[in-house]
């Protein structure tokens, strides 16, 4: 009986440490920052510090298990393609902004929250290099439309 408790416990830790729960923390920064800036129609810049996602394991991550969006996330590909992002375990609302590979502003969508195995995906209107999650009501407050552009100083 006693042979059978430690593989039983070990077997416990190992699953309970694959949880989203254990992987994701919740809030605080993981991610490295960078300064970018959203240059609107009139060339006003807006300057943001984002967390960025660069390795297929941080944009698989992204924002999971975060209870607050203080900054935002720039998701950086190797190359512009069709991208498309889902929601699960995600815990807040947020606006998801498109950028070609030479910044021009392609698309918007606002995503929610999921909570069940079957999330939507948003897709990128056309092909995108660049995607920045922000807090949801970014595009709406800030107005970001056509003729915007990322700027990667």
């Amino acid at each position: 009986m006693s042979r059978l408790i430690l593989p039983l416990f070990a077997m416990a830790f190992l699953l309970a440490s694959c949880s989203p729960a254990a992987v994701v923390p919740s809030g605080g920064a993981l991610l490295p920052q960078r300064a970018i800036l959203l240059r609107d129609a009139g060339g006003k810049d807006l300057p943001l510090q984002v967390e960025v996602a660069a390795t297929p394991e941080q944009q698989a991550t992204g924002l999971m298990g975060r209870e607050s969006v203080a900054g935002g996330m720039l998701f950086v590909f190797s190359e512009q393609r069709e991208l498309a992002f889902w929601m699960k375990n995600t815990l807040v609302p947020l606006d998801i902004l498109f950028f070609t590979q030479d910044g021009s502003f392609t698309g918007s969508a606002r995503m929610e929250p999921c909570r069940t195995d079957l999330c939507p995906s948003y897709y990128s209107p056309g092909p995108a290099q660049y995607a920045l999650e922000m807090p949801a009501g970014f595009v709406e407050d800030k107005e970001v439309g056509r003729e915007w552009k990322l700027i990667l100083p």
